[in-house]
């Protein structure tokens, strides 16, 4: 861009801010709002307020697992209500309180469990592990010593390093010579964090990562009490996330087995909400103290159009026994957002899913004035000039008293479209040569015949 097309642009800007200043705001704050903010900042409506902030208080409180579903159509705002409630919990200061949110669940139960897995994050899980293991880990060196321990690491060739000081190991078949340092060292430093610990232990490049794994994996077998796991190969994927960035534990269940069953054979879907739950331990262990999901688009399950009803039972299944297992390790919060239709279904073929959602909030349609002018009011709040004149917090200025009689019901029956419709308002007002305040009955014609002809 050059100087005079930059000079042009900040005149352009000047004349816009300018407009929106003569209407008492800062800016258009329906703006890119079709897709609600990862931290919303007006509370829900009222009513629907209530019941959240009552669901939320009473799982603190009462440390009881429970669930909580947003019925309502595309546009009523069940994304929004979603994060609201999700900021509710990040924000909250006297709880650990470890929330996930998936955008879309999947169709798979292998996609649900998946992307609950990523959303915890790979390095927090490695983490947690790290911290079941770092006491044993520094209680093997203090009583064995840094060689005896690295040495149980060694890869088993036969090498014959120069120097005085020597020493024999065994390691299986062969006999191995080396210096005192020929391992490396561990310090107490490097003890403190998973990522050092295993930098110092690759240093020489004479130790393995498999055996380190294999080693450990025993711990979270069953050496802490209660168990991470009581299954063999599901200690040996947890122990890969700590040893092995990028474990396929996280990416894969194709690589687990279960053990005694003869020839390798996939966990069935009941064995992913096992998996889940034993992350959910070491989560525990870390010092979290409630876990809340948030589910997104979940009427997206029962769409038989992409899934079979077998498939869908499937799936619903899955997630009903992910409740089951987890809300006995800590107090455990499922939060969903469906639509009436996919949801008449789930009550109708999975009776079981349903009776674990305590709570069920209906989300209204902006038809009711008061819900209406509620949103308007809290958009307009959030942009207002401080010392604007023309304003005040009850009030949908910079709209004029009557704007709901002058837009059919038809083009704002849900809040997306609303606040679609308040968004192109006032930019068609601010693009007026003298803005004025308040907006002309005129303009909202204009935008309401050019939404009319859509």
């Amino acid at each position: 861009m050059n100087t005079t097309d930059s000079n042009k642009s900040k005149k352009a800007s000047k004349v816009i801010n300018a407009g929106y200043n003569s209407l008492g705001l800062r800016k258009n704050p329906f703006s890119g709002q079709i897709l609600p903010s990862n931290h919303p900042t007006i509370p829900p409506y009222g009513p629907i307020r209530q019941k959240v902030e009552n669901f939320i208080d009473t799982f603190l409180q009462n440390q009881a697992s429970r669930g909580l579903v947003f019925i309502g159509d595309y546009g009523t705002g069940k994304t929004y209500h979603l994060r609201w409630m999700k900021s509710q919990f990040d924000e909250h200061p006297n709880v650990n309180v470890h929330t996930i949110y998936l955008e879309t669940p999947g169709l798979e139960p292998y996609d649900l469990v998946r992307g609950i897995l990523n959303e915890i994050g790979e390095e927090q899980i490695a983490k947690g592990i790290w911290n079941l293991l770092q006491h044993e880990i520094t209680k093997e060196i203090k009583t064995n010593g840094q060689e005896e321990y690295l040495g149980q690491f060694a890869y088993e060739i036969e090498v014959k390093p120069k120097g005085r000081s020597v020493r024999k190991y065994n390691l299986g078949q062969s006999q191995m010579q080396f210096k005192a340092d020929y391992f490396g060292r561990i310090t107490d430093d490097d003890l403190l964090d998973h990522r050092k610990f295993l930098a110092a232990f690759d240093k020489t490049g004479r130790l393995s990562r498999e055996k380190l794994r294999d080693h450990y994996q025993r711990v979270l077998f069953g050496i802490h009490e209660p168990a991470v796991t009581n299954n063999v190969a599901v200690a040996r994927e947890l122990a890969s996330i700590c040893f092995y960035s990028g474990a396929p534990a996280l990416n894969s269940w194709e690589s687990l087995v279960i053990p005694g069953a003869g020839s390798p054979k996939a966990f069935p879907p009941q064995g992913e909400p096992a998996f889940l739950q034993s992350v959910v331990r070491v989560l525990v262990k870390s010092g979290v103290e409630y876990l809340v999901l948030f589910l997104d688009e979940f009427e997206k399950v029962p769409l038989l159009q992409t899934m079979t009803e077998r498939e869908a039972k499937r799936y619903l299944d899955t997630f009903r026994m992910l409740i089951d297992k987890n809300w006995h390790e800590l107090p455990f919060a499922w939060v969903l957002g469906s639509n009436e239709d996919a949801w008449a279904w789930i009550e109708k073929e999975n009776r079981a899913l349903p009776q674990r959602i305590i709570t069920r909030v209906t989300l209204p349609r902006a038809d009711d004035p008061k819900l209406a002018y509620y949103i308007i009011r809290g958009f307009l709040n959030e942009a207002r000039l401080p010392d604007s004149k023309l304003s005040s917090d009850d009030s949908i200025f910079p709209f004029p008293d009557n704007l709901l009689d002058l837009i059919p019901l038809a083009l704002r029956r849900t809040p997306r479209d609303l606040v679609k419709l308040c968004d192109v308002i006032l930019e068609e007002a601010v693009q007026e040569r003298h803005p004025k305040a308040p907006v002309s009955e005129q303009t909202i014609a204009t935008v309401v015949e050019s939404f009319s002809l859509e």
